[in-house]
């Protein structure tokens, strides 16, 4: 939902509520979460970094979190603390939040991309150095500096006109935003709503305006949602069901408006509903799968059971060789063996004559005993599998049923019914996994930081080394074990397709070396990679092998401890 003139509104509200203000404290709750807190009394300033739904907010009150959860912020407290936040501004056409810390003249810039999918966050030195990088886009020593983009074209009303003129209207809701500066998804499409016959001049006009409009000072700003808005039922998409603008919107007539007198507030309660939406549709997601998995499961049981009961239709044809065998029984004798046998079909009006195979290792009447036990079993098959197939057949209507019950749920109270119908061997994949997981990460294991705040997390036996390992680390996250000698798996909690900065890597391999044998070595040599890259050794807790890995030597030692439960 945020666009860019939002995030100029934004901007400015951060400039007059907290320039002049003193930094005191600056703490990561993860990677991800950053909250500054100032000398002077008042809201803290929160940055998120998560890709689904980056923000920059003053929130009215600061969550109480699991003790030890937070750790201080390194990469601030050693440069920003105690200075005053001089402005907040927001970069000309770009998702680009500027906060200056101390003079003018020597300020220190936190730099905050608010993009989805790629947020950063950057420390940026008086002499235009980047001395610290959450980010890709600009890395550690390198200059900062926005490059220009001379492919955005400015938005007046000639350069408009021609474009349009150019365009196909198909084209415009997406082509314009992407090329044309100042625009927005939510500026185009209140112009299109104006003029619907995308006529050159009086779209091109109708844009000039709205763009005016979206960057001036306004005392109002609405929220539209597409449907009611209750705090509790999760109907509304964050990014298709909400508008946000300075003024009332023609294409929003049929939506929901909520007025707030600044654009803080109504940013900050979307933000907070789209982190529940968010949380909300995985466990739904769980739910419905688990529901959809014993569905699947009926589904095969009937196939199965079906299958069953055509084999049982032949069991008149096994009775009838079972009596022909005995009814020929005194040509070849009880005792007679052989692959097969030829008998007179008294069944056949000719009384033709035929060959019935025989199982050689039996004899003649053992075989015929054989075809009345099939003839028994099919008779009672054909007795038992329709109960079988009718109960198999409602116990995959009513998963089939739940499914679509959970994939159209809008409420936890309907996702906690739903998750009480999901069979016992799947209720822990379906609803509790994702909890205990969330409890391992806070209570369990040693928990140190590097000097960026990067969170590192050590196993304490064999056990708690497979549970960090294949439970807790991400695909992305850094995996780390001394070479050589028995220890702990440490995991750099990264989560990024690039590399850790040098420091941070040599953080968490010195602390792989102190917690192994080779701690009292001056210097020691560690494994470190990817945690995809890593395998478990079955039957042995804590064995792995590494499909690929890189080597440090460093000397061991620990950081500053964060937790240590």
């Amino acid at each position: 939902m945020l666009e860019d003139f939002h995030l100029h509104h934004l901007g400015n509200y951060l400039h007059r509520h907290l320039s002049g203000r003193h930094l005191a404290v600056a703490q990561w709750t993860d990677a991800r979460h950053v909250w500054l807190t100032w000398q002077e009394a008042g809201p803290d300033l929160y940055l998120s970094l998560e890709p689904d739904f980056p923000v920059v907010l003053t929130p009215p009150r600061r969550p109480a979190p699991p003790i030890g959860a937070w750790s201080e912020a390194h990469f601030l407290a050693e440069r920003l603390l105690g200075l005053p936040l001089g402005e907040v501004k927001k970069v000309a056409d770009e998702r680009l939040l500027i906060l200056a810390f101390g003079a003018a003249t020597a300020a220190w810039r936190l730099v905050v991309e608010v993009r989805p999918i790629v947020p950063g966050l950057w420390l940026v030195a008086p002499d235009g150095t980047v001395t610290a990088a959450h980010g890709a886009r600009w890395r550690t020593d390198e200059p900062f500096g926005v490059p220009s983009r001379p492919d955005r074209l400015t938005a007046d009303e000639a350069t408009l006109r021609a474009f349009i003129r150019d365009e196909k209207p198909p084209r415009l809701p997406k082509s314009l935003p992407r090329r044309m500066k100042g625009l927005s998804p939510t500026l185009v499409e209140e112009g299109l709503a104006r003029v619907p016959d995308a006529d050159p001049t009086r779209l091109a006009a109708m844009l000039a305006d709205l763009a005016g409009q979206a960057y001036a000072t306004a005392s109002t700003f609405h929220l539209y949602t597409r449907h009611d808005w209750s705090a509790d039922e999760y109907r509304l998409h964050p990014r298709h069901d909400f508008r946000l603008a300075a003024w009332p919107l023609e294409s929003c007539r049929e939506w929901k408006d909520h007025s707030f007198p600044d654009i803080e507030t109504p940013i900050r309660r979307w933000a907070e509903y789209a982190r529940r939406f968010r949380d909300f549709t995985r466990r739904r997601e769980r739910i419905r799968a688990a529901l959809d998995a014993c569905a699947q499961e009926s589904s095969g049981k009937i196939f199965s059971l079906e299958e069953q009961l055509l084999q049982a239709a032949g069991g008149e044809e096994a009775q009838r060789l079972g009596e022909l065998i005995l009814a020929n029984l005194h040509r070849f004798g009880a005792g007679f063996q052989g692959e097969s046998v030829t008998v007179t079909d008294f069944y056949e009006p000719e009384a033709t004559e035929r060959v019935i195979a025989l199982d050689p290792e039996r004899s003649l009447k053992e075989n015929a005993g054989r075809f009345f036990q099939q003839y028994r079993k099919s008779r009672a098959a054909r007795e038992r599998l329709p109960g079988l197939l009718a109960a198999a057949r409602q116990r995959a209507a009513r998963f089939e049923g739940l499914t679509r019950q959970a994939a159209a749920a809008t409420r936890e109270a309907e996702l906690d019914e739903l998750a009480a119908r999901v069979p016992a061997g799947r209720r822990r994949h379906a609803d509790v996994a994702v909890r205990e997981k969330k409890a391992v990460r806070t209570y369990q294991f040693r928990r140190y930081e590097t000097a960026n705040g990067i969170p590192v997390l050590v196993g304490r036996s064999a056990t708690e080394n497979d549970r960090l390992t294949f439970r807790v680390a991400g695909p992305n996250d850094i995996w780390f074990h001394v070479r050589d000698y028995r220890g702990s798996h440490v995991i750099l909690q990264w989560g990024k397709k690039n590399d850790p900065p040098p420091a941070d890597l040599r953080a968490a391999a010195a602390v792989a070396a102190h917690f192994s044998e080779a701690a009292d070595s001056p210097l020691v040599d560690v494994h470190w990679t990817r945690r995809k890259f890593v395998q478990k050794v079955k039957g042995t807790p804590g064995l792995v092998r590494l499909a690929r890995s890189h080597t440090l030597r460093v000397a061991p030692g620990l950081p500053e401890v964060s937790e240590e439960p």
